[in-house]
């Protein structure tokens, strides 16, 4: 900073041009559009697909290990259709066994009985 012979600041102008811009809408010409739509009948060719589906329910009624895949026979898609059953299974167990032998014995008795016996006795007659 510069200063006077006096020690006194010296004091200056700073300027800046700037340049300011304005536009103006100027017509140079018109322009007219117009539309025309002209209707024409036309006979056009379709195809239209259509798909139906068939569902038929085949009952199975067999025990599996596990469910099966859904599968294709043809053009037919299966799906199987699974349900858990509860199993209450009775089975017998051989805990364990009896063996039953059978032995005779003779134990020597006396006994004093009457006994009955009968005679026949077959004697012939003749007649005189």
């Amino acid at each position: 900073m510069k200063t006077s012979r006096d020690n006194a600041p010296m004091a200056f102008n700073v300027m800046e041009e700037q340049a300011q811009i304005h536009k103006e809408v100027v017509e140079n010409a018109k322009v007219r559009i117009v539309k025309k739509v002209h209707e024409e009948e036309t006979t056009v060719d379709t195809s239209a697909k259509s798909e139906s589906v068939k569902v038929e329910r085949v009952p199975v009624e067999k025990y599996v290990e596990a469910a099966p895949a859904i599968r294709y026979e043809g053009n037919t898609m299966i799906v199987p259709v699974v349900q858990e059953v509860v199993v209450v299974q009775k089975r017998l167990l051989l805990v364990e066994e009896v063996h039953i032998t059978k032995t005779t014995t003779s134990l020597p008795n006396e006994e004093t009985m009457p006994l009955r016996r009968e005679e026949v006795i077959v004697q012939r007659v003749t007649t005189e």
